[in-house]
């Protein structure tokens, strides 16, 4: 690694490497969002630390992660979190493979 000069104004520090791609487990849930129209997904993901829960729009960044020990685990909470998307109305359930 480079060190930064500090007596330079116009030091750019050097491009890090993107992340490697997540590996995806499974869709668990998608479901159709009221009147908005957007889908609301959750996906599960390899993780170093187990099984990553990633609830997102399609098509944009993640609105929430979490990081769970096992898949067991990573399927219970994200059956939690989509009992309390359905708690709020206004939605409906989509096949998680469409």
């Amino acid at each position: 690694m480079t060190p930064m000069d500090w007596a330079r104004h116009d030091h750019v520090p050097p491009t890090r490497p993107d992340p490697p791609a997540l590996v995806r487990i499974e869709v668990r849930w998608r479901v159709l969002m009221g009147p908005s129209g957007r889908i609301l997904s959750c996906g599960l993901y390899e993780h170093p630390g187990g099984v990553e829960l990633r609830c997102s729009y399609e098509g944009e960044d993640a609105l929430r992660t979490r990081v769970e020990r096992s898949l067991g685990e990573a399927r219970t909470h994200a059956t939690a979190w989509l009992a309390a998307i359905k708690a709020k109305g206004s939605c409906t359930e989509l096949p998680p493979d469409a």
